[in-house]
């Protein structure tokens, strides 16, 4: 059937839809404030380095998750302290596109996590 990813805060979750058992918790770093992150956006991705899971946060930082092993592989600075809305993946280029809510892009490399873009609001 299929798999399902979805957060709460501080934590986002994988399901296995045909089993409806929680296969993987992958835990946020915490608000910069000292509350838990909220998880605004996801995205899931086979990219160069494995199968990914990219969330996007209330804060403005992405955390990028080894979807298998749960494992916290990088947090991104997109440049601003608010809401990430949206991220995009386009495998044929190896990018994600974050937008923010006051409109910022980010452009990142999944090879190197490197930023490659930025526009400004």
């Amino acid at each position: 059937i299929g798999s399902l990813f979805g957060g709460v805060a501080g934590r986002c979750f994988y399901w296995d839809l045909a089993s409806g058992s929680v296969q993987q918790t992958f835990e946020l770093a915490q608000h910069p404030s000292g509350m838990a992150a909220t998880p605004t956006t996801m995205v899931v991705l086979a990219g160069p380095l494995g199968r990914q899971l990219w969330v996007g946060t209330d804060h403005g930082s992405i955390e990028v998750f080894d979807v298998d092993s749960g494992d916290l592989q990088k947090s991104l600075d997109c440049g601003g302290a608010e809401a990430l809305m949206s991220l995009a993946y386009f495998p044929s280029e190896d990018v994600v596109f974050a937008l923010s809510a006051y409109r910022r892009v980010c452009v990142w490399s999944t090879e190197d996590y490197a930023c490659l873009q930025r526009y400004p609001a």
